[in-house]
């Protein structure tokens, strides 16, 4: 799915129901709201009611301004059980919130993937997770986002955060360089959080907020 244009979901729109995107290409695709690539919405609490397989998000772009807007290659709105396994998400941008990636009220598994050089003027240069169960695992990768105000790589507000095995480099916001974590349970486990720049709080990470972590 290559040079679409469309408010939601520039390349894919799907409200309901469940997907597959496996052994895919999603890219140059442009949103003015959320998901450039793909946003999808209220799809059923099944096995697998997303799964995204061994694809590519590359040079998605959304020019959203609304708060709970962004997602700049994927923007999932109460999706369940969703998995996202070896799959790339490079060079995305967003204008709000999640360069590469806006989770809002969903339960997501990032499972050996990259997210390199994605960028938002807000919060979450590679994900943005709100009121969202994040399991991020398996020697996944967040390298060279730029999360222009809040967490370079990774935002997560009132959410469950856990990283496994993964690790978080070079990255940079102007608060929480590598994550930024406000009023959430972070738990780090055998993960590498190196090399990120913030220009006030927290180069690696940032908590603000009631927070219950494990480092």
């Amino acid at each position: 799915m290559i040079d679409t244009d469309k408010s939601y979901g520039g390349g894919i729109y799907q409200d309901g129901g469940t997907m597959l995107i496996d052994s895919s290409t999603i890219s140059n695709n442009n949103g003015s709201a959320n998901g450039a690539g793909v946003a999808l919405f209220n799809l059923d609490i099944v096995t697998g009611s997303m799964q995204i397989i061994d694809s590519q998000f590359n040079n998605n772009s959304t020019s959203n301004s609304g708060s709970n807007e962004g997602g700049g290659a994927l923007y999932l709105n109460e999706v369940f059980n969703a998995t996202i396994t070896r799959s790339e998400f490079n060079t995305n941008t967003s204008n709000r919130n999640g360069g590469a990636l806006f989770v809002l009220e969903s339960d997501l598994i990032i499972d050996e993937s990259i997210f390199s050089e994605n960028t938002t003027i807000f919060d979450g240069g590679g994900l943005h997770a709100q009121d969202s169960d994040i399991l991020i695992r398996n020697s996944s990768v967040f390298s060279e986002n730029d999360g222009g105000r809040l967490g370079g790589a990774v935002n997560v507000d009132n959410s469950d955060l856990m990283m496994t095995n993964s690790r978080v480099t070079n990255n940079l916001s102007f608060a929480g360089g590598g994550i930024h974590s406000m009023n959430t349970t972070l738990d780090v486990i055998n993960s590498k959080i190196n090399d990120n720049r913030s220009f006030t709080e927290g180069g690696g990470i940032n908590f603000i907020g009631s927070n219950d972590n494990s480092l």
